[in-house]
């Protein structure tokens, strides 16, 4: 597309030199239309003019799944206007991908005039966000040039009939009145999405704000809204008609309700929706004094519980199937002192569900005891969920906590969690989270200055640590809040980026669709990328089901994937960089590529180990399926339903790759993705000469297993510190992992913290904590967690025992990949 750059001469008729009559150089206007990805945010006034031989529109896609990029017009002109004509795309085989599929939006600019996510790579500036439908941008007179960057946000939604394949063809851009063609290249993988959502939601639509944007609260407004964040596979806190924290569930309101709660119960889109209640002033007795207190209408509140499981037999549909509670007047109890709601509520709620569900299975009429059985189930095992750290001062039996997602950022982090979750529900536990004004970059934020895919690795996190619920407490703040209350009108809907103190975005994902004569909202980039971040999730979901049926389990999976998320995030932090965008994209391409083998040819990895510089790859295939590694025939190495195969790859190279293909009824599939650079192994009992025992201790090298490793004594001290120099080992940014193997000789389980330090690094910092158990430990750490990238090597790092005791370690072989 070399021809899209147009310099428009402005040459007075009678001079056609390259110098106007009065000597100067005449005034020079230049229009770019160039591409970007759907995974970042181009800022209107910033110049990207090293980018702007980026020609072709260029998209992966699953079947059934929404997937975008971005068209951009870089213009000094500061009038005119611009149009984007869709084409029908073609593959090789002249099979058609409509234009049809192809929906494209004006994208609208929030001006950001001061930065309160300081570990943004951005500044103050406009940023896009609202995604304005094409046909309404021209209506209203909005697709004009300004002087600046202009960017069309180009979605696609192949069908689900839609054949696998390369599409190609062009769009036709029309600039000030010159016409610009763009190269599209549309990949559709071979799967389809389910419109099943596994990973459940519960982000608030404030019928009050419909009123400051919409002028309109009625329930069929409302549910446009629901509807939207639907088709963005989120579930909405409540359903239509009962929007409201507080009401009383009788009458039309409860008819409403559970008519509603049937429909959207047999909805996949659906995943989950809360239970409405009402509250009253009650006192209790603490400490022998006392205390008033917000109190569940539990009458009210079981009277609505009997209405749901008589229409759940009336009607053979269990409206607890997707029910929970969230009883918000106590939200983030712990930062708030409101331990005492918390515990009494909570605890209360789970004694009326659990008498109720007794109560139901002896009184409910119901011809089908299955389904009896399941709304009885369902009533007693509903979820309480409660936003809020991990405290000892919760004392109940039962409840989901909804920490900020910070909290899981630690393996140690995500235990506790994982441990309390498990207390109280066994096997039927959930991990839920939430974001809002924190944290901050780079943990995933829906912030307007947060880097793009940040909301979308939201989505990635939540599978790779088993969260299934996401907490989002406004999509549609309509006024600005000059704090927790105290509602202000804005005067314009789309030019506001700080509507709630200290986060440019927060609580609002959505803009009213009225000024623009829309009957509901208008979405935002946030919005999309969060779809994005729940597409993925279900297609992560969809693989691990595949891979059952090939006899993989969820945790050979996890060694797999965590070769597609190594360069994206460490523990719950998204590793912000130059190449993420990039790395992100091979990711998605892996992703795809595992989904189509796994699907279509039986073909699913089993284990990736990295031995002694050699990658060790074992993987199955369906019997009759022929599989090759860089072409190359391969012999099972043992055959039945799914025949075994391995292949060994020396990590000799600068990058080493794994490239895999599977025949299946004349079709290939294929698999390619980096392994990691040349890998290295240090072995534990060299760093003698570089280790100190700052504390008491005594250090020495020995044989465990038959592997030479350092041994590190800890004598009790007032702290109990080892601290090595790793500066030759010369781990820097393009480390992706460490791995530490780590024996312990003590029967107890002992607590080690690792902790960091590089060249320019002020103190150390902790980079894992682990509970070791007796024998060898292995120990994977993202190099993320040393941030490199920032502070320049690794220099030091401490082994840090937490205990009084004395006890013995020792270090084996580091691996660096």
């Amino acid at each position: 597309m070399k021809s899209k750059k147009l310099l428009i001469l402005l040459l007075t008729a009678s001079v056609l030199t390259s110098v106007g009559c009065n000597g100067e150089t005449p005034e020079v206007n230049e229009i770019d239309v160039w591409t970007a990805t759907g995974t970042e945010k181009l800022l209107r006034d910033t110049d990207y003019s090293v980018r702007h031989d980026n020609d072709t529109l260029s998209i992966s896609a699953f079947r059934n799944e929404y997937e975008s990029a971005q068209i951009i017009i870089s213009s000094s002109l500061g009038k005119g206007t611009y149009a984007v004509e869709m084409k029908d795309l073609e593959s090789s085989d002249g099979t058609i991908l409509p234009k049809s599929a192809f929906t494209i939006y004006h994208e609208k600019y929030l001006n950001v005039t001061e930065i309160k996510d300081h570990n943004t790579p951005y500044s103050v500036g406009y940023y896009p966000d609202a995604l304005l439908p094409m046909e309404k941008a021209v209506e209203y007179g909005e697709n004009k040039l300004t002087g600046k960057n202009q960017g069309v946000w180009v979605t696609v939604k192949p069908d689900k009939e839609q054949k696998a394949g390369v599409y190609t063809g062009t769009f036709k851009v029309t600039v000030a009145g010159k016409t610009f063609s763009v190269p599209v290249n549309v990949t559709v993988f071979d799967y389809t999405l389910s419109d099943v959502v596994h990973s459940k939601s519960s982000f608030s639509i404030d019928n009050e704000m419909l009123g400051f944007g919409e002028l309109d609260t009625s329930v069929e407004m409302y549910e446009a809204y629901y509807e939207t964040l639907l088709d963005y596979r989120l579930s909405a806190q409540h359903l239509p008609g009962n929007d409201i924290d507080y009401v009383v569930m009788e009458g039309e309101n409860l008819e409403r309700f559970l008519t509603y709660a049937e429909k959207y119960t047999l909805d996949d889109r659906c995943s989950s929706y809360n239970i409405p209640f009402n509250v009253f002033k009650m006192t209790i007795v603490k400490n022998g004094k006392p205390k008033p207190l917000t109190s569940v209408d539990f009458e009210g509140f079981s009277a609505t519980l009997r209405a749901m499981a008589r229409y759940s037999a009336e009607k053979k549909v269990n409206l607890f199937k997707k029910a929970g509670t969230y009883f918000i007047f106590f939200d983030e109890y712990d930062l708030n002192g409101m331990e005492d709601e918390a515990n009494y509520n909570l605890s209360k709620a789970t004694e009326v569900c659990q008498k109720l569900a007794e109560e139901m299975r002896e009184t409910l009429v119901c011809d089908d005891a299955e389904l009896l059985q399941e709304i009885v189930d369902g009533l007693k095992n509903i979820k309480h969920k409660v936003v809020g750290s991990y405290s000892e001062d919760l004392t109940v039996d039962e409840a989901t906590l909804v920490p900020l997602i910070n909290r899981y950022n630690t393996e140690s982090g995500r235990t506790v969690y994982e441990n309390y979750a498990k207390e109280c529900y066994g096997e039927n536990a959930e991990l839920w989270t939430y974001t809002c004004m924190n944290p901050k970059t780079p943990y995933p934020t829906y912030h307007i200055e947060d880097v793009l895919i940040s909301s979308r690795l939201m989505g990635w996190m939540m599978y790779d640590y088993n969260i299934v619920g996401n907490l989002y407490w406004m999509v549609n703040l309509y006024t600005w809040r000059e704090d927790s209350w105290g509602d202000l009108r804005l005067e314009d809907y789309y030019d506001k980026a700080l509507r709630f103190p200290s986060a440019n975005g927060d609580g609002f994902l959505l803009y009213p669709g009225r000024p623009y004569g829309i009957y509901g909202p208008v979405a935002s980039m946030r919005l999309a990328s969060l779809r994005d971040g729940n597409e993925d999730y279900d297609f992560m979901y969809a693989l691990e089901e595949l891979y059952a049926k090939c006899g993989v389990s969820s945790e050979q999976l996890k060694t797999l994937t965590n070769y597609l998320t190594r360069n994206l995030y460490s523990g719950t932090m998204v590793r912000i960089r130059d190449s993420l965008v990039s790395d992100f994209a091979q990711s998605r391409k892996i992703l795809g590529s595992l989904l189509e083998l796994a699907d279509n040819a039986g073909v699913a990895v089993k284990n990736i180990a990295i031995e002694n510089g050699v990658a060790v790859v074992d993987f199955v295939a369906l019997s009759g399926v022929e599989t090759y590694h860089k072409g190359e025939k391969l012999t099972p190495i043992q055959t039945g339903e799914y025949n075994a195969y391995q292949v060994r790859i020396p990590m000799t190279e600068k990058v080493n790759y794994l490239d895999i293909s599977a025949k299946k009824d004349g079709k290939t599939y294929s698999l390619t993705f980096n392994l990691g650079g040349k890998n290295m192994t240090v072995i534990g009992s060299t760093l003698l000469a570089n280790t100190t025992m700052i504390t008491k201790g005594e250090l020495a090298t020995d044989v465990v297993d038959g592997v030479d490793v350092l041994k590190l004594s800890y004598r009790p001290d007032e702290r109990m510190i080892a601290e090595i120099n790793v500066s030759s080992l010369k781990i820097d940014d393009s480390v992706n992992t460490v791995t530490f193997n780590v024996y312990s000789f003590s029967e107890n389980v002992i607590d080690l913290r690792i902790l960091s330090k590089c060249e320019r690094g002020q103190s150390f910092v902790e980079s894992a904590s682990i509970k070791l158990n007796k024998g060898w430990n292995k120990i994977e750490i993202q190099a993320l967690q040393f941030n490199c990238a920032t502070n320049g090597n690794l220099t030091s790092l401490r082994f840090n025992l937490m205990q009084e005791k004395p006890a013995e370690i020792a270090l084996g072989n580091i691996e660096i990949a």
